[in-house]
């Protein structure tokens, strides 16, 4: 992670600036640190609405203020407009009914570094924006990944097993310790590799649940399935969203 990313690199232009901050945490970025502190980095979107017609507008991390304590988001607001929900990461699909949101935790998408843990953005008295953790974070590292690796699918197993993608439903946006869930959906989720190799680190956004099995598999490019785990029991079964970040160094059992 470079200078560049955590100061917000190219320009981002827009009409309007939000402030905001992650709540309990002394940094405010989307990456995972060494200290498993949730950080902002360039390229974040968040969704923002206004009311009277104004629904889910991007905004983009521009940079850092307040010596690295607030994040600086910009977008295009109608005039006359002032936000007044907001939520991370972006989704186009993403619906406000009432205080009701709903939006995609995707089954599928790319390896990254980063964590897209979502979170709800109350706006507070001074007009910025304070974002709470809507799931925990599941933190795993996967040693010796081979040059022939296609994809990496976490299930959760079990009877009544939690989805952990699929629609997600925040019921009421304002209401304090706010999480979300996924009443249907998928209890398995795919990362592409797209080429990444050796020691690898991921974080996948966890519902809030009770999760009596977690299953980790390294699909090669042949289809052939790599066995690297089970999470057990004991470090699963209560999730919060805090993040509370688990993490197992996995190497192949096969």
């Amino acid at each position: 992670m470079n200078k560049d990313e955590l100061a917000g690199g190219d320009l981002v232009n827009g009409n309007h600036t939000l402030k905001a901050q992650i709540e309990q945490s002394a940094n405010t970025r989307t990456m995972v640190d060494e200290e498993n502190s949730v950080c902002w980095v360039k390229g974040d979107q968040i969704g923002v609405f206004g009311g009277d017609g104004v629904v889910n507008i991007p905004f983009s991390f521009s940079g850092m203020a307040d010596s690295g304590q607030s994040a600086i988001f910009k977008g295009n607001f109608p005039d006359g407009g002032a936000p007044s929900v907001a939520y991370y990461p972006y989704d186009d699909e993403a619906v406000l009914e009432g205080d009701k949101l709903s939006f995609v935790l995707p089954s599928e998408y790319d390896y990254t570094e980063n964590s897209n843990a979502p979170m709800i953005g109350v706006k507070q008295d001074d007009g910025n924006f304070l974002f709470k953790h809507l799931c925990g974070l599941l933190k795993f590292s996967i040693v010796d990944i081979p040059d022939d690796a296609k994809q990496v699918i976490i299930t959760a197993k079990g009877e009544n097993a939690p989805n952990i993608s699929g629609t997600c439903i925040v019921e009421d946006v304002i209401e304090d310790g706010v999480v979300l869930s996924i009443p249907e959906g998928s209890s398995q989720v795919t990362i592409k590799l797209n080429g990444e190799v050796g020691t690898q680190t991921f974080y996948v956004p966890v519902p809030v649940g009770v999760y009596s099995e977690l299953q980790v598999l390294l699909e090669k490019e042949d289809g052939t399935m790599l066995p690297f785990g089970e999470l057990p029991f004991s470090m699963l079964q209560k999730i919060w969203p805090r993040p509370i970040i688990y993490w197992m160094n996995l190497s192949r059992l096969l």
